[in-house]
Parts: C-alpha cells; sequence; structure tokens
C-alpha cells in the first residue's frame, strides 16, 4: 500500500516512507508505537471508537471514564489520521476490515479490551506485519490474559522494587511498561519492515508488557543472582552509594554517585574529604553496606542549602545532580524548552490547545517529524477510502502462521558500540540479537559495569553480562594515535556508531558528528547522553535518577509525601530503546536512500516523552491500590469505594491468591505484588524464556535476558556473552587489519 498522506495533509519525507500503518490497538504502548512510526514519516491511521462508546472522543457522560490511549487523545492522535469505525454498522466493519487487509503494518492490542483477537489469527498477505501488544503474550501459561499497566507492574516485579524497605510498595504513577513497550514494537516493526524489503515475507510480532518489565530488572537481577535481597530501596540505587534524594532547604535535590572518583568529589563538596579514606566506604560494596552513614552525611549538608546552591555545587564537580521537577512545570524546564520537547497544538474536540510531545529522535539530516496538527474524530474518513479506491484488493495468496527462517534482520550489518553502564549497551545488544555484528569499544580499564558490585567468587560481574550479550571486544585508549587509527579503520569497514559517553568527548579524539560524516560518510552515528548535545547544561553529568527527577517522572509516584522514583532505571532503559529504534530506522533510510543519519538522543527528552499521558488536559486513568496480604502485597485496580467495599483491615489475613481470587470475582482486576525472585521461577517467566543460560567464548555460563522483541518468523536470538576484557583484541584486529 502506498502512503500519500490525505485530506490537504502535506507529505513530508521521513526515515519510513511509503508505509500504511492502521492502528487498531486501544492501548497506551499502541498508540505510542502509531505515534512514533507516524513521527518516523509512515501514514498511520487511528480507528476510533464510535461517539457512544465510554471511549468514544465525543461523549461527555461524566460516568464513563475513558480508557487506554484515549484518555489523552489529542497527543495520542497528533499527526495521525482519523477514522470512526462502528462494529455494529456493515458498512463500517466493512472498511474496517479492509483497512486491516490491505496496510503493511496492522498494530493491534487484543487484549485491551478484549475485542476482535481474530484480527491476530485472521489469514494475511504474505507481505504484511501485524504487531499484537498485549500484557502477557500469545504463548506461556497466562497467555491472552489481560492486565492494565498497574497489574503487569505488580505481576511483574516492578510494584515491589519501588519505594522504601520500611513501608509498602508503590505503584509507578506513570505508564513505564506501555511506553517501553511501545517503542520495542516500534523497533520490531521496523525491524520486520528491513525483513520484508530484503527477503519478501512479513510476519507477526508478538510484544508483552510483561516481556518488557522482567527486562526492566537488570540490576534487581544482578542482586537476585548474588543471593541478596532484591527488594525496593527508596530513592536509593540498590546497588551504588551515594544515590538519593537529599531534602534542601526549599525542596528535594537528587545525587548519584557510581565511581570511587565521584564519592572523592562528593566528600570534597560536602567538606568531608577524610569520608573518603574511611574503611566502610572504600568500595562500592562497602558504601553500598553503610549507605545510611553516607545519607546522613549528605542529609545534613543539604538541608542547609537551597536546591539550587546544591546542584550548582555537585554539577561543577562533574557529580549527577539535579531537582525534581513537576510533571505540570515540564514546560518551564530550560532543557526541554532548548529542545522543543513540548509542543502546543489545538485540540479540536476542546477547541483549547494542548501540550504534546515532539519527536524524541532527533537527527541530521532527518530524524523524527513534529506533527501540525490534531485530527478531529473521523476527519480523515474520505481519505482513507479515496486511499482504499485506489488500490486493488489483494486476491492471492494468504497465510496464518509464520514459519521461522534464518533470516536474522540484521545479518550482515555491524555496529561498534563506545558504552558504559546501560544505555548504549542495551540498544547494541539488542541490535546483537536481531544478528548484527556487534563490537565493543572498552577503554584498558574496562567498562566500569565489569566491577559492578555484588561480584561473583571469581571477581566477575552478573550486571556485566546482563548487559552485554552478543557482542565482541576490543580494547582501545583513545588517548594513544595507534588506537585512534585502528578505531578509524573499524568505523570504516562497520554501518552503526552508538556511544553514550559524555558530549564531545568522542569529539576530542577527532571522532565528532562532522568529522564522522567526513570520513565514514555511509556511518550511521547514535549518540545517546542525560541531557543531549544540544544542551542548557552542557557538560552537566546525568544518570537514570537523576533524569527520573528532571522529567517530571518521579514526581507521579509519592511515598508518605516524598516522591519516589521508579525502581528499575526506567530513564536508562528507554534511552537504550530509543537508541535502538533510532538506529533501526536509520539503516532503512540509508539503504534506500543513501542517506546516513546522525542522531543526538536525550534521556531528559526520552522520559519527558515517557510521561505525557499525564500532563495536564488529560483525563485521569483508573486509580490503582496497593493492599497488604498476609503473605505480601497485591495491587487492585478500581474505583475506592469499590475496593473500600471489598477490603478491609480483614484483608490483611488473607493470603495473595485468595484475596486476588475474591476481587477479581467481583470484577475488579487484581494482581499479587511478586518479588524478583518470584518473578524469575514464575511459569510464564520459564515459558517465554525470559531468562536464558548462555555461555562466553571461553565457555562460562552466566543466566542473562532474553530479547523482548518477538518477531515471530525471524525471532531474534540471544547466543552469547562477553568474555573477559582483551580477549578477543588480536581476532577483532586480524579480521579488520586494525593495524593497517
Amino acid at each position: 500500500m502506498t502512503a500519500a498522506a490525505g485530506n490537504g495533509t502535506p507529505a513530508t519525507a521521513g526515515l519510513l516512507d511509503d508505509i500504511v500503518v492502521v492502528e487498531h490497538g486501544e492501548r497506551i504502548a499502541a498508540g505510542a508505537c502509531g505515534m512514533l512510526l507516524a513521527q518516523l514519516g509512515a501514514r498511520v491511521i487511528a480507528i476510533e471508537p464510535p461517539a457512544e462508546s465510554p471511549n468514544g472522543p465525543r461523549n461527555d457522560a461524566a460516568e464513563l471514564r475513558p480508557s487506554g490511549k484515549w484518555r489523552s487523545r489529542a497527543s495520542m492522535i497528533a499527526g495521525k489520521e482519523s477514522i470512526a469505525i462502528d462494529p455494529l454498522d456493515e458498512t463500517d466493519r466493512a472498511v474496517g476490515d479492509r483497512l486491516a487487509d490491505e496496510s503493511d503494518v496492522l498494530l493491534l492490542s487484543t487484549d485491551f479490551p478484549a475485542v476482535v483477537p481474530t484480527l491476530w489469527e485472521r489469514a494475511r498477505r504474505p507481505g504484511q506485519i501485524v504487531c499484537d501488544i498485549t500484557a502477557f503474550g500469545h504463548h506461556g501459561p497466562l497467555a491472552g490474559q489481560p492486565g492494565s499497566e498497574a497489574i503487569v507492574q505488580a505481576f511483574g516485579g516492578i510494584v515491589d522494587t519501588t519505594g522504601r524497605a520500611d513501608r509498602p510498595p508503590s505503584i509507578v504513577r506513570a505508564p513505564v511498561l506501555e511506553m517501553s513497550a511501545g517503542v520495542y514494537a516500534a523497533a520490531a516493526i521496523v525491524a520486520a519492515l528491513r525483513v520484508r524489503r530484503l527477503h519478501g515475507f512479513g510476519q507477526r510480532i508478538d510484544i508483552a508488557l510483561f516481556d518488557t518489565a522482567v527486562n526492566e530488572l537488570v540490576n534487581f537481577l544482578t542482586l537476585h543472582y548474588a543471593g541478596q535481597a532484591a527488594t525496593r530501596s527508596g530513592n536509593r540505587h540498590p546497588l551504588y552509594t551515594p544515590w538519593g534524594s537529599y531534602r534542601a532547604r526549599d525542596g528535594f535535590v537528587l545525587l548519584c554517585a557510581v565511581t570511587v572518583e565521584q564519592f572523592t568529589r562528593v566528600c570534597q563538596a560536602i567538606g568531608r574529604p577524610e569520608l573518603v579514606g574511611d574503611p566502610r566506604f572504600v568500595d562500592a560494596d562497602a558504601r553500598r553496606r553503610h549507605h545510611r552513614a553516607i545519607d546522613e552525611v549528605i542529609s545534613a549538608w543539604s538541608a542547609a542549602r537551597p536546591v539550587a546552591e546544591c546542584v550548582d555545587t555537585m554539577s561543577a564537580l562533574g557529580v549527577a545532580c539535579g531537582p525534581i521537577v513537576h510533571v505540570d512545570r515540564l514546560a518551564e524546564e530550560p532543557n526541554l524548552i532548548r529542545r522543543k520537547v513540548i509542543d502546543r497544538l489545538l485540540d479540536p474536540l476542546t477547541r483549547r490547545e494542548i501540550a504534546v510531545p515532539s519527536s524524541p529522535i532527533r537527527g541530521r539530516p532527518i530524524g523524527g517529524l513534529r506533527a501540525s496538527r490534531v485530527p478531529a474524530p473521523d476527519e480523515n474518513r474520505a481519505a482513507v477510502l479515496d486511499l482504499l479506491a485506489s488500490h486493488a484488493t489483494w486476491g492471492g495468496r494468504r497465510v496464518t502462521d509464520d514459519v521461522e527462517q534464518d533470516k536474522p534482520p540484521l545479518a550482515g550489518v555491524r555496529v561498534v558500540e563506545i558504552g558504559h553502564y546501560t544505555v548504549a549497551p542495551l540498544a547494541s545488544r539488542q541490535m546483537g540479537a536481531l544478528g548484527a555484528d556487534v563490537i565493543k569499544i572498552e577503554p584498558p580499564t574496562g567498562d566500569a559495569v565489569r566491577a559492578g558490585v555484588p561480584l561473583r567468587a571469581d571477581g566477575l560481574a552478573h550486571i556485566f553480562a546482563l548487559s552485554n550479550t552478543d557482542k565482541r571486544g576490543l580494547v582501545l585508549d583513545l588517548k594513544r594515535e595507534r588506537d585512534r587509527a585502528r578505531l578509524d579503520r573499524l568505523l570504516a569497514q562497520s554501518d552503526v556508531l552508538v556511544e553514550n559517553l559524555r558530549p564531545g568527548a568522542l569529539e576530542r579524539f577527532g571522532f565528532g558528528s562532522d568529522e564522522l560524516r567526513r570520513k565514514h560518510p555511509d556511518l550511521i552515528y547514535c549518540a545517546i547522553s542525560g541531557f543531549g548535545s544540544d544542551s542548557a547544561y552542557p557538560g552537566r553529568p546525568a544518570l537514570d535518577t537523576v533524569i527520573q527527577a528532571m522529567s517530571g517522572l518521579m514526581s507521579l509516584t509519592e511515598d508518605d509525601g516524598e516522591p519516589v522514583k521508579a525502581g528499575v532505571s526506567a530513564s536508562d532503559m528507554l534511552g537504550g530503546q530509543f537508541g535502538l529504534l533510532s538506529v533501526l530506522a536509520a539503516l532503512e533510510h540509508r539503504d534506500r536512500t543513501g542517506v546516513a543519519t546522525h542522531f543526538d538522543i536525550s534521556m531528559h527528552d526520552t522520559s519527558a516523552w515517557m510521561t505525557h499521558v499525564e500532563w495536564p488536559g488529560n483525563a485521569a486513568g483508573i486509580p490503582a491500590t496497593v493492599v497488604a496480604a498476609a503473605d505480601g502485597f497485591i495491587v487492585v485496580e478500581g474505583e475506592r469505594a469499590a475496593i473500600a467495599s471489598l477490603v478491609s483491615n480483614g484483608a490483611r489475613y488473607e493470603r495473595r491468591a485468595a484475596l486476588v481470587a475474591r476481587l477479581v470475582a467481583a470484577g475488579l482486576q487484581a494482581s499479587p505484588v511478586h518479588t524478583v525472585k518470584e518473578v524469575v521461577e514464575h511459569p510464564h517467566t520459564i515459558a517465554r524464556e525470559l531468562l536464558v543460560t548462555r555461555p562466553t567464548s571461553d565457555h562460562d555460563m552466566w543466566v542473562v535476558l532474553n530479547c523482548p522483541l518477538r518477531l515471530c518468523a525471524t525471532p531474534p536470538a540471544v547466543r552469547k556473552v562477553m568474555t573477559r576484557l582483551g580477549a578477543e583484541d588480536a581476532e577483532v584486529i586480524g579480521q579488520f587489519a586494525l593495524d593497517g
């Protein structure tokens, strides 16, 4: 199907052109995925419900609460086309069936609400791509079971890892799983489009929020496999100290330090340099075990100062630090203003301007497109009918299943990663699972997480193994001319460079964007950083918790009046996911046009994007509540009055399973709050092979994460774990003749 914008909307070139997406799903994840595909240049046609339904865009009945993506209709449909389909109307049904049949990509969420599962099972054109985003996926003991964001957060361990250890757990109020699943779905669709272009066949894609949740637990899995408590720690990081929120005179300040050098700077800033030599704080594991002592000293220092002074002092020393910005005040945040993260468009339903997110995919010469308007409900019906009339009905062979084929989406693609910690390593390990040859460049001291605590008995770090699958290693000291020449020769034979060093670091070694474009014009370059290279905070470091604080994410979740971060590193993970999506789209664009794109991905941008369904002007979602049971906690979703009538103080004497069963029988959604251990051991985790045991090249074995991008005909494959530092240098140098 050829995409040509209709109804007077000008066609604008994007990274994905001539692709028609029909968005049938009502999950937030489906709306987010369609939004990203539209920003990449696809023509996205969103099917809206009729006006009289609870999610109908013109229904003002107070007792009907819009759910899913319709809570924030204006931002979810901006840049798309709208057609309303009444499933009870025969003519509308025929139009809907034809759209589903003729689209290049059919985007579904068949379990939310539980509608038309046959769209997943139906016979389809061999070249069509069908992507279904559900709570638990299409295989495993929970296949097809519905679940909201809060329910899957509880079931997948996210709730148990969020909040303070001495209090009940907290639900992350931002839709972190829905939005992350939407990015993964968009990435999987672009990978499937690549397969179709190269090999001629489409396929189905099974994206599950539960798979996303398990992949988000990377830091806690490290603790679990070390036999340590893997649960919530408030605003602290489960592995590093000092890391958390500290009360200042006029609010809270977030401070994050990972390395010995950063800890030393913190001690200098607060006037306590003697703490560096204290045996309690000699290494990362010792600092983690004695975190209360460190936090007391920092708290005494911050309490005497305003937030701005704390931030300025720490930032000047290169320590990641920032204030908590409320989601309602994001439009005033200087970096988001500079990077034009928030647009204002006219909402045709309310006739008021409303804030909508611009594309977080910022690239040169082309990046994510900005939406110019929000369509009214059913506004594009004539244009959509014209599109259907211009295409003959498909009369050829149809398929109902997916035959696995040994044609990895990224076979033949070479990726160079210069990354550390989580962000770039996440993007490149998913590319490795999709078939790319990934070469990770490390300094002589190695990626910092090679020393990430807790360590195994042999001194190796599980966090490094989890973050670095399907890669080969090469040690280069870019301060040395010989190693810079080696990198240059490797880049000349590569397709992609992805990095998350501090902005400007590679440029100082002669590998800035302009120099790379001059020397390697076919190379796709993706830089991921906290605030972006074009930033209101040049040179300021940023780590996950600081970004959660400054993007509005932390303001949405409170525990006893204090803002609380998501226990998982939601901002780190999302930054890596956007790096993955950007590179996949850029590969398609380069291979079609010959033009390579350079990206400036900001975690601050992407995390603000994650919160947009909670921006002012959007409808409130259905509330969810944590309830204590005899053997832990449960999450129940529904109006508080309905919950209160069924749950009393006596509920704490019921076990989770019985309490959940009773609430579900009463018509509410409920789930046990699983611990990380329970998630790891759950039959659904095992059936979907979300954790797999894989070897290094020297036959060491690790339990690592599987890839959540489930392309049914060309499934990703996690095959190996990176080995010891420097072990593969000779092989890589010889293969690519890096010494000339």
